[in-house]
C-alpha cells in the first residue's frame, strides 16, 4: 500500500510540473515583444550621429520624432535614424495658439533649443506591441550643468481637438459663429483626471541621463492657465508605470514623490526654503529647464505638489486620513470633512476671540503656531494674493494617530502660491521697491482683494493679546534668523540667485519689515 502511495504521489506531482509547464509556455506565448533597444543612450552629445533601433528578430519596429504614440501613427524603421540637432527647425507648440481673451499672451515664433526625440515600439508576427521606448538626445548644447526635465506626450493629446494647452475644437467653433451666448470653456480651463494625458518623462542632471518615467500630465494653476507655455503637473500612478510614487529622487533626499508641478516663480521655491522647519509646511522645489516634445519651454522651479501621498510619505499618515481644504474649498476629503472645515470658519465669525475661553477653543481646532508662521512668511514675502482663504491650503487629520506629530486633527495652514512678489509692480503701492510694500495695510489693485490686516480670522485674532504676543515674537525672530542676511545668502546661492535679486529685497526688507510690525501691533 505505501508503494502505491509513493507512486500515486509522485505522479501527482508530475502532473503539477506538467501543468505549470504548460501554463508557463501560455504565459509566455501571450507575453507581449519587449521594447526596442536604442544604440545610443538617452543625452548629450556633441555631434550628428545615425541611432540604431533593435527587436528581435522576426518582429518589425515602429517609430516618431514628434512625441506621437509609435502603434498608431509611427513610421516603420527600416534603416538608421540620423540625430541631428533640430535648434534652426520651425517650433510646433510654442508657436501654436492658445488662448482667446483679454488677459492674452501672444505665442513665440523664435528660434529655441531643442533636442532629438525619438520613441518606438515592437511588433511581432501576431500584432503585439511593446511598451514605447524612448530616446532624448541633445546634440551639440552647451550649459545645461543643472536639471533639466523633458517630457514628451503626444501633440493631439496637447494641441489635438481634446488637446490640453489649447482652446479646443468647440471653443473655436464658438469663436468663429461670432461669440454669441456663452461661450464652452476652453480646454485650458478643465480639470480633473479626464484632462490628465499619458507622457514620458527623462531627467537629466549635470548633462547626464537621470532616469525615464511614465506619468500623467495635467495644465496646472489658476491665472497662470492663460499663459501659452501652460505650467504642469505630472502624476505617479500604477496605470501608466505599476506605481503610485516615482522612482527618480528629484530632490536628493531619497524620500518617495507622487506629484510634481512646475512652477515660473521663484517666491514660491525660495520663501518654503528659507524657512525651513518652521510650522507652516512649505513644498520642496528645485530648478530646472524644461522641454515639451523636444522644444525648450522655460526654465522653471520643480515643486511637490500636496496630496494625501504628500503626507504620507512624508509625515506616515493614513492617505485616507487626510482632509484638506484648497482656496476655500474641499482638496481632498468627502462633504462631512468639509463640515468640519466651515463650522471651525462659523466658530471663528460666531466668538469673541478676545475671551480667552474662546480662543483656547480655538487652539484645540487649529494649530495657532502654524496660522502665524503662514501670515509672516506671505507678509515678509509681499504675497499681496493671497489671504486667509485666497491662495491658501489647509489641511488635517480626521482621526488621531497615535506616534505622528501631526495627525491631532488639529487643521494647520501650508504655504502655496507665493509668486507675487516676482510680478508686482511697487508704484502701485505708493513705493519704489518692492522691500518698501507694507503688506499689513497695502490695498492690493486686484478689487477682490482687501488689506491683509481686514482679513476675518487676523482681525479677530489680533483682539487677543496672547496671540499678539505669540505673532510678534515669531515675526521678530523669523526676521532675525530665517530672514536674515546670512541664510538669505546661503539659500539664495544653492539657487543661484544673489543677495539683492529683486532690487535689493533681501538686503533692504528686514527693517521696513520691523518699522510695519510695531505700526500694527502697538
Amino acid at each position: 500500500m505505501r508503494r502505491i502511495g509513493t507512486s500515486l504521489l509522485i505522479l501527482g506531482i508530475f502532473g503539477t510540473m506538467l501543468i505549470l509547464l504548460c501554463m508557463t509556455g501560455r504565459s509566455s506565448a501571450l507575453k507581449p515583444p519587449a521594447a526596442p533597444v536604442f544604440s545610443k543612450d538617452s543625452g548629450f552629445y556633441d555631434e550628428a550621429f545615425l541611432l540604431e533601433l533593435h527587436a528581435d528578430e522576426g518582429e518589425r519596429i515602429y517609430f516618431s520624432l514628434d512625441g506621437s504614440d509609435p502603434a498608431y501613427y509611427g513610421v516603420l524603421y527600416t534603416e538608421p535614424i540620423l540625430v541631428y540637432d533640430r535648434s534652426m527647425e520651425p517650433t510646433v507648440l510654442r508657436s501654436y495658439p492658445g488662448t482667446h481673451f483679454e488677459w492674452e499672451y501672444e505665442t513665440d515664433t523664435s528660434i529655441v533649443d531643442r533636442c532629438f526625440t525619438v520613441k518606438a515600439i515592437a511588433k511581432d508576427d501576431k500584432n503585439r506591441i511593446s511598451e514605447a521606448a524612448t530616446g532624448i538626445y541633445f546634440i551639440g548644447k552647451t550649459g545645461y550643468e543643472g536639471m533639466v526635465l523633458s517630457i514628451t506626450a503626444d501633440p493631439r493629446d496637447l494641441i489635438g481637438d481634446d488637446g490640453i494647452i489649447v482652446r479646443g475644437k468647440e471653443y473655436d467653433e464658438w469663436v468663429e459663429a461670432g461669440e454669441e451666448g456663452d461661450g464652452p470653456q476652453a480646454n485650458f480651463l478643465k480639470r480633473g483626471r479626464e484632462w490628465e494625458i499619458p507622457c514620458t518623462i527623462d531627467l537629466f542632471d549635470n548633462r547626464k541621463h537621470v532616469s525615464e518615467e511614465k506619468g500623467g500630465l495635467r495644465v496646472q494653476g489658476d491665472s497662470s492657465r492663460f499663459y501659452y507655455l501652460k505650467r504642469f503637473s505630472i502624476y505617479a500612478r500604477q496605470e501608466y508605470d505599476g506605481e503610485d510614487y516615482f522612482s527618480t529622487d528629484f530632490f536628493g533626499d531619497g524620500s518617495k514623490v507622487h506629484s510634481v508641478v512646475t512652477r515660473t516663480g521663484r517666491a514660491n521655491a525660495l520663501f518654503p526654503k528659507l524657512t525651513e522647519g518652521r510650522s507652516s509646511l512649505g513644498i520642496r522645489s528645485v530648478p530646472v529647464t524644461v522641454f515639451l516634445n523636444g522644444e525648450y519651454w522655460y526654465d522653471a522651479w520643480l515643486g511637490e505638489k500636496y496630496s494625501s501621498y504628500y503626507f504620507n510619505s512624508h509625515f506616515g499618515i493614513a492617505r485616507d486620513n487626510i482632509i484638506s481644504v484648497k482656496n476655500g474649498e474641499l482638496d481632498e476629503g468627502d462633504a462631512e470633512d468639509y463640515g468640519s472645515y466651515m463650522r471651525m470658519t462659523e466658530y471663528i465669525d460666531s466668538h469673541d476671540l478676545s475671551r480667552k475661553d474662546a480662543y483656547d477653543h480655538l487652539c484645540d481646532i487649529m494649530d495657532i503656531q502654524s496660522y502665524i508662521d503662514y501670515c509672516c512668511i506671505n507678509l515678509y514675502a509681499v504675497n499681496v494674493d493671497g489671504d486667509d482663504k485666497t491662495n491658501a491650503y489647509l489641511w488635517r487629520t480626521r482621526q488621531v494617530e497615535p506616534g505622528h506629530e501631526y495627525a491631532d486633527t488639529k487643521w494647520r495652514y501650508a504655504l502655496y502660491d507665493m509668486d507675487a512678489l516676482d510680478w508686482i509692480v511697487p508704484e502701485e503701492y505708493g513705493v519704489s521697491s518692492a522691500a518698501e510694500v507694507n503688506t499689513f495695510t497695502a490695498v492690493p489693485p486686484d478689487g477682490d482683494m482687501r488689506p491683509f490686516e481686514e482679513n476675518e480670522l487676523f482681525a479677530a485674532l489680533k483682539e487677543n493679546p496672547d496671540f499678539c504676543k505669540q505673532f510678534v515674537n515669531t515675526f521678530m525672530d523669523m526676521i532675525d534668523s530665517d530672514f536674515s542676511k546670512e541664510n538669505a545668502r546661503r539659500v539664495l546661492q544653492e539657487t543661484g540667485l544673489e543677495l539683492d535679486y529683486n532690487d535689493a529685497f533681501f538686503i533692504r526688507r528686514p527693517e521696513y519689515m520691523k518699522t510695519y510690525i510695531k505700526e500694527e501691533f502697538d
